[in-house]
């Protein structure tokens, strides 16, 4: 027995895609958005293995709404494969669910991660910044992604497998973006262990009564921390390598303090020192020091304590 598929093709001259998106999604039972994706997909089979009758009542229903569409008559190797989809298509689905429920797991576990260590950042920082955006998008794209194939598996057969793969493979794109996104690896675990301190967070207590809250790699400061040192004197900004090297506010327990660039452990670059008594010298600093000669002698003090 011959049978035949339909296929939309655009919209009727005259017409615009906004206009017959909202009368297509109503007679399909799909969102606006789905039937947009439609219409702007050129030859896009809406149903397979019908009869000659019934392909024209559908063609006729797609035009009553402003759609062009075409009936084609299948060849048998096109009646064998929409039979075979019809088939294992059950068995298809629920795998490819799985795998989408699994790629939202895996966004859950990873927002979880995200808040630990956005609390610990704040304690480095005194900033709240987020690590969830990238979380939050993945749990939503897996969600569309989940409805995406319960819609298509009611509205167009076979082509679940194409829809449900495209949703895969972007949970996949977003993870990846997510995870490589990431500056820290969570938090550190045991006691300071500078072989398996890498790319975390963790407090280092020195014997001295020092304290290093922040990221770590390769077992020193590298990132966002803070050193507080036994006299008072603290440190928060940037650090590579061990050294405070970036952005970074130096405070003294006076009430002086140097906001501005890092090299090395110096001030280095421009920078605002301020005084305990308010008054601030603003420029340009070299090696610790302000470029100005005439200033220099005012904002010498004692070196901080190395990491």
């Amino acid at each position: 027995m011959a049978t035949y598929k339909v296929i939309l093709n655009s919209v009727l001259n005259g017409l615009e895609v906004s206009q017959v998106a909202p009368q297509l999604a109503r007679i399909c039972k799909i969102p606006v958005e789905g039937a947009m994706a439609l219409l702007a997909s050129p030859s896009m089979v809406i149903k397979r293995a019908l009869n000659a009758e019934t392909a024209a009542e559908y063609k006729a229903a797609l035009r009553s709404v402003g759609c062009k569409a075409v009936i084609e008559r299948e060849t048998d190797a096109n009646h064998a494969t929409a039979a075979f989809a019809r088939q294992h298509l059950g068995a298809l689905t629920k795998s490819l669910k799985n795998t989408i429920a699994a790629a939202v797991g895996f966004a859950q576990r990873y927002a979880a991660q995200a808040g630990e260590r956005m609390k610990s950042a704040k304690a480095v920082t005194g900033e709240s910044t987020s690590h969830l955006t990238a979380a939050t998008q993945i749990k939503v794209i897996g969600a569309r992604s989940l409805a995406a194939i319960r819609w298509a598996k009611k509205s167009f057969r076979a082509t679940t497998l194409i829809i449900a793969s495209m949703a895969i493979a972007a949970v996949a794109i977003a993870g990846f973006f997510a995870s490589s996104g990431t500056s820290t690896g969570g938090l550190c675990r045991g006691e300071y262990d500078a072989a398996r301190w890498t790319n975390c967070v963790g407090e280092v207590n020195f014997p001295d009564g020092g304290k290093y809250v922040g990221e770590v790699r390769d077992g020193q400061p590298n990132g966002r921390g803070t050193f507080t040192w036994p006299n008072g004197e603290q440190y928060v900004g940037d650090w590579r390598d061990g050294q405070r090297n970036g952005q970074g506010r130096f405070t003294w327990p006076d009430g002086a303090k140097y906001i501005g660039e890092f090299k090395n452990n110096k001030k280095h670059g421009q920078g605002t020192y301020t005084f305990a008594n308010g008054r601030k010298v603003v420029g340009e600093f070299k090696n610790g020091n302000p470029v100005s000669q005439s200033q220099q002698s005012e904002v010498r003090r004692r070196k901080p304590h190395k990491w």
